[in-house]
C-alpha cells in the first residue's frame, strides 16, 4: 500500500507581485519508492487488471479498442508505479481539434485517469497530468482536453471549462406528428449507410469542422476504427438523387459519396452525431423522421439528439414539447481545457486574428499578463500592417491581466470579455486593450461530439 502523501501549498502571484489564492505546487511529493514512467507492451495486462480493480475498466472489448486506435503506442500511457504495483494510470491520445475557419489545433486528450484508492484526492496522483502536459508541450501540442467528474479540483490547477453538453429530447410520436406537417422532397431518401461510402461522411464531417470549434478531426483510419467498434446501432445517410443525364456516370463508375448530403450515427434512440451539408435542413429532418420510426418500433419512449446549440433541429424538439439542454455537467461529467503552450496556441490562431482584425486600424498590439504559480507570463499579439506576430517578455501599454484559468477561458472563447471585466476576473489597462480583446477573442460556440466518447459496443 502506498504511504500517506504529504501535501504542500503553493502561492499564486498576481501581476503586481502580491500573493493571491493558494495553489498546490506543480511537482508534489510521490509515495516512497514510486516513479512515473511510460508503459510498455508488457504492461497492458497489468493496466487492464488495475482498471478493473478500480471499477473503471472499459471492458475487454473497450480496452482492445484502445489498443487498436490508429497511431496508438504503449508509451501513450503514463503510469505511477511503486515497485511492480500500478498506483495511477493515464492514457494520452493525440488529436487535432477544429477551431473555426479551417484552423486545426494539435492537441491531446487525457483519458482513463484513475488511481489506487489510497491516492484518491492526493497531489501525488496529479503528477501524471503534470507529466502529460510537459510531454505534450515538448511534442508541439498546444491544447489538452479532459472529461472529469472532479472539475473544481483541476480548475484550481489552471484548467478551464471546455465545450458544454448540448442535447435535446422529446417523445418520438410527438416529433413525428410535427414532422408530418413538413413535406419531404421526392428526390431525398434515407437509407442505411454502406462502408464503401466512408468518403462521404468524411467529406461532410470535414466541412462541418471548418466552421466548428472543438470537434475532433477524424481521418480515414480514425473513421474505420470508430465504425469497427460498433459504438452505434445504425448509421443512416440522406441521399439526394438528381435527374439522369447523358453525361452522368454509370452505377459501376459512380463515386460512393455521390448524392449523400447528410448522415446520422444512432445508438438506441440517441442521435450521437448528425451532420448535413449546408442548406440541407430538410435532410436533417428526414434523418430524424427515420430515427423516430425506429424508436417507436423498438418501444423507445424518447429520442435524443446531441448537437451544437445552433443546430436547427433543437428548435423542432422544443416545438414538439421536448427540451433543449445546454449544461457544463452531464451526470457530473465536465469537459475541461488546458492551453499547454499559450505562445503556441496564439501562434496557431494567427489566421483567425487576421480575419478578426480586418477592420482594425493597424499596426496595434494587445498584451497579456497571466498570473501563474511560477510567476507572471507576459506576451503580446502584434498586429502589423500585413502580418500577425506573437512576442514574449513584455505586455506593452494596452494589455489584459488575470489569472491562468480566466485568461485561458477568454482565449478559448468560454468567458465573455464584458462579463470578465465587470466581475473583476480580468483587468484591462486601457480602453484600447478592452476593444482589441473584444475583437480578437469573441465568445465561441465550443462543442465536442459524444460520438468520440461512447463506450465500445461490440458484442
Amino acid at each position: 500500500m502506498p504511504a500517506t502523501v504529504a501535501r504542500n501549498a503553493g502561492t499564486k502571484v498576481a501581476c503586481d507581485g502580491s500573493p493571491t489564492r493558494q495553489r498546490r505546487p506543480a511537482w508534489p511529493l510521490l509515495p516512497p519508492g514510486a516513479e512515473i514512467r511510460e508503459a510498455g507492451e508488457g504492461d497492458h495486462y497489468s493496466i487492464f487488471e488495475f482498471l478493473r480493480a478500480t471499477l473503471q475498466s472499459p471492458g475487454e472489448d473497450g480496452f482492445a479498442a484502445q489498443l487498436e486506435r490508429p497511431g496508438y503506442e504503449p508509451s501513450d500511457r503514463l503510469l505511477l508505479m511503486q515497485e511492480k504495483q500500478v498506483l495511477s494510470h493515464l492514457l494520452v491520445n493525440r488529436v487535432d481539434l477544429a477551431f473555426g475557419e479551417g484552423v486545426e489545433l494539435p492537441a491531446v486528450e487525457l483519458v482513463d485517469f484513475h488511481s489506487h484508492a489510497d491516492l484518491h484526492g492526493s497531489d501525488a496522483e496529479l503528477t501524471l497530468i503534470d507529466t502529460a502536459l510537459r510531454r505534450a508541450s515538448a511534442q508541439g501540442r498546444v491544447l489538452a482536453t479532459m472529461r472529469t467528474t472532479s472539475a473544481a479540483r483541476h480548475q484550481a490547477r489552471g484548467w478551464c471549462l471546455g465545450p458544454q453538453h448540448s442535447w435535446s429530447s422529446a417523445c418520438p410520436r410527438d416529433l413525428l406528428s410535427l414532422l408530418s406537417t413538413k413535406t419531404a422532397p421526392a428526390s431525398l431518401q434515407v437509407r442505411i449507410w454502406r462502408q464503401i461510402e466512408q468518403d462521404a461522411i468524411d467529406r461532410l464531417h470535414a466541412g462541418d469542422c471548418r466552421q466548428r470549434y472543438g470537434l475532433v478531426r477524424r481521418d480515414d483510419e480514425h473513421w474505420r476504427w470508430l465504425v469497427s467498434r460498433g459504438v452505434c446501432d445504425r448509421v443512416y445517410v440522406a441521399v439526394e438523387s438528381g435527374p439522369p443525364c447523358a453525361t452522368s456516370p454509370t452505377p459501376s463508375t459512380a463515386e460512393p459519396e455521390d448524392g449523400i448530403v447528410g448522415y446520422a450515427f444512432v445508438r438506441r434512440g440517441r442521435i450521437a452525431e448528425l451532420c448535413v451539408a449546408p442548406g440541407q435542413d430538410e435532410a436533417a429532418q428526414e434523418l430524424l423522421r427515420r430515427v423516430c420510426y425506429d424508436a417507436i418500433e423498438s418501444d423507445e419512449f424518447e429520442v435524443r439528439l446531441d448537437g451544437p446549440a445552433d443546430l436547427p433541429l433543437h428548435d423542432l424538439f422544443v416545438q414538439a414539447g421536448g427540451d433543449h439542454f445546454r449544461v457544463d455537467a452531464e451526470r457530473d461529467w465536465v469537459n475541461l481545457l488546458r492551453i499547454v503552450s499559450i505562445e503556441g496556441f496564439l501562434a496557431a490562431l494567427t489566421p483567425l486574428f487576421e480575419t478578426r482584425a480586418a477592420k482594425l486600424d493597424r499596426p496595434c498590439e494587445l498584451g497579456l499578463a497571466i498570473s501563474t504559480a511560477a510567476g507572471v507570463q507576459k506576451l503580446r499579439i502584434v498586429l502589423a500592417k500585413r502580418s500577425v506576430q506573437i512576442a514574449t517578455g513584455k505586455v506593452g501599454r494596452s494589455y489584459l491581466a488575470g489569472g491562468e484559468e480566466e485568461i485561458q477561458s477568454l482565449l478559448v472563447g468560454r468567458l465573455p470579455l464584458r462579463e470578465a471585466l465587470s466581475s473583476g476576473k480580468l483587468q484591462a489597462s486601457t480602453q484600447t486593450a478592452a476593444e482589441l480583446a473584444a475583437t480578437l477573442f469573441p465568445a465561441l460556440p465550443l462543442y465536442r461530439s459524444p460520438l468520440d466518447d461512447l463506450p465500445d459496443g461490440r458484442a
